[in-house]
């Protein structure tokens, strides 16, 4: 199997941003606001520093 890691875009927001509501659900019983995650997302995308 051949694993490629690579830095994510904005481009990847959507998916992120779902992955973090299911891991949310399942975890923690927590429903998370979907437009509230992808906003967070996009912030740390376009945050240069990290």
């Amino acid at each position: 199997m051949n694993i490629s890691i690579r830095q994510a875009t904005t481009l990847d927001a959507d998916i992120i941003a779902r992955f973090n509501a299911l891991i949310a659900e399942e975890t923690e019983q927590q429903t998370l606001e979907s437009q509230r995650l992808l906003r967070g997302v996009l912030a740390l995308l376009g945050d240069a520093s990290n």
